[in-house]
């Protein structure tokens, strides 16, 4: 489990850089090419296949301008040798066009599934916590 957990924290520094450079391409490519993803963002909608996380993710890393991104509390749970999944909150503080700076909470959860590049994401789901 150790290993696991170390494995899970760098894909999810990778993530974080990933986001916080607003590369969509990169960011893309942390998620298995699959032709029919489970990926959900916080707005609610479901992404219909690997294009279109591309596309949506890079909609949503140019309407903001991500200064810091910080994971905390994740719990790792190992389904399987080569599939894992990952709960966990994060931070977000952006700024808008208008140069006003907000920070955010939200929660995530991720199946990771090993493959032979390291984990990719194979389902998403990123949300608001309740009020």
């Amino acid at each position: 489990m150790v290993d696991v957990r170390r494995d899970v924290d760098e894909f999810l520094a990778r993530w974080v850089r990933m986001t916080e450079l607003r590369d969509p391409e990169r960011a893309a490519d942390l998620f298995q090419r699959d032709p029919a993803p489970l990926v959900t963002f916080t707005d609610g909608q479901r992404a219909a296949d690997w294009l279109d996380v591309r596309v949506r993710l890079g909609r949503d890393l140019q309407r903001a301008i991500v200064e810091r991104l910080q994971v905390h509390d994740v719990e790792v749970r190992e389904l399987t040798e080569d599939v894992v999944a990952a709960t966990f909150v994060y931070d977000l503080t952006a700024r808008d066009m208008w140069g006003i700076s907000a920070t955010v909470t939200r929660l995530a959860s991720m199946t990771l599934v090993r493959t032979k590049d390291g984990f990719r994401i194979a389902a998403a789901h990123f949300s608001v916590p309740p009020a």
